[in-house]
């Protein structure tokens, strides 16, 4: 019944046109590729199956936007503003760096319309360019810790029994070196005053820690009752703005929930036509050590992004790869890696909602966006990465 359901409020958001263009033809090329898939195996189950495993998403999405929706309301957000326009010139890009990682721990790309008026409005090319490539980069790196992106989600649906503690404490150590290459290469932070998420973010990977319900149900529950909390004893109780915010920001639900479904059957049809099967048999590719594997993973995240292939595309081709590798591979790791692909797909994809609201919001040509210095920085942060997830597999290994 909720497959059935699922099916039919995607087919209405398309008839009613509330889905984005560019969503609609990438999530038209994958569904093909899996329909022309499935025509050649016959498993037409998995198509069924792909569009079940998109129904977790329509409990974690809009939590997300009641989360988005409430942060945006906050006091906090405006003095964030002022502390940025307080700054020097060159500090300026540094703050709005980190500002857009603190911010986007829980607004992701909500972040950016905050962000954007701090440029100025006579601003020119280059400036407002670099503002968004700033912005990309502050957001996307969230994904190696934050529990309340969709990337985490899919990482932590992947590989259930993988406790959501384990990701935040590996994971955030990787976003503060990323954070420390980004402000070394492009101009230091500033003091600004940014919005302490750090609480919420604690709660969930405690809860999730200590209950069965894991972080996606864990988050669903759990954050709207956090949000309203804060709404009655910081905002006065004033609900009804915020719900009407959040309301709107459903529009695009089936925008995501269009991209899951059709990934999901793509990743399905693959798994279940054998490809990888006889890949990961083969004696030849199973002798590969796993970091070897990992590592040129790591490298096609790259090519995959620049080739304009949305992040949860690559994410679903990655992860039975991933999976076949263990007990060789520690879940741990491979998790890392699914998030780092999500990052190079969310921060240098044309495909990716990243880079076209970025392009969108500060008025600049989405592939200056993707193809410019975010490109090298990924590349460095990955080499960095890399080497510390092989420290991180030795102990795990060992």
């Amino acid at each position: 019944t909720g497959v059935i359901l699922l099916i039919a409020y995607l087919v209405l958001s398309v008839l009613a046109g509330r889905c984005r263009s560019d969503t609609m033809i990438i999530s038209f090329v994958v569904g093909a590729l899996a329909l022309a898939i499935t025509l050649y195996t016959g498993h037409w189950s998995v198509l069924y199956d792909g569009v079940a495993f998109a129904l977790i998403f329509t409990f974690f999405l809009p939590a997300i936007q009641f989360v988005r929706a409430t942060v945006q309301a906050s006091p906090e957000v405006g003095q964030s503003r002022q502390a940025f326009e307080q700054m020097k010139e060159g500090e300026r890009t540094g703050g709005m760096f980190l500002g857009a990682h603190v911010l986007g721990s829980a607004l992701i790309i909500g972040a950016y319309p905050i962000l954007a008026p701090l440029v100025p409005a006579d601003a020119d090319l280059a400036e407002r360019a670099r503002a968004a490539r700033t912005n990309c980069r502050g957001t996307s790196l969230v994904l190696y810790w934050s529990p309340f992106t969709v990337g985490m989600a899919f990482v932590l649906t992947a590989w259930p029994d993988l406790p959501l503690w384990q990701i935040v404490a590996a994971g955030f150590p990787l976003s503060a070196i990323g954070l420390l290459l980004g402000v070394t290469a492009f101009g230091p932070p500033g003091a600004a005053r940014w919005v302490k998420l750090g609480t919420a973010t604690i709660i969930v990977t405690a809860i999730a820690s200590l209950t069965t319900l894991g972080t996606i149900r864990t988050v669903a529950i759990f954050m709207p009752l956090l949000c309203l909390g804060w709404v009655i004893f910081r905002l006065g109780g004033k609900l009804r703005p915020i719900m009407h915010s959040a309301w709107d920001g459903l529009d695009g639900l089936g925008n995501d929930l269009l991209l899951f479904s059709s990934a999901m059957m793509l990743g399905k049809a693959i798994e279940a036509s054998g490809v990888l099967d006889l890949l990961l048999t083969n004696e030849i590719f199973m002798s590969l050590p796993p970091m070897l594997v990992v590592g040129v993973l790591m490298l096609l995240s790259l090519l995959a992004a620049m080739m304009t292939l949305h992040p949860i595309v690559t994410a679903a081709v990655f992860v039975p790869i991933l999976q076949g590798f263990e007990p060789g591979l520690a879940p741990l790791v491979a998790g890392l890696v699914l998030l780092y692909a999500w990052m190079c797909g969310s921060m240098l994809a044309l495909s990716s909602l990243s880079v076209v609201l970025a392009a969108r919001v500060y008025n600049v040509p989405a592939k200056g966006i993707a193809y410019g210095r975010n490109l090298s920085y990924m590349a460095g942060l990955g080499v960095i990465s890399f080497v510390l997830l092989c420290g991180l597999e030795y102990v795990l290994g060992g």
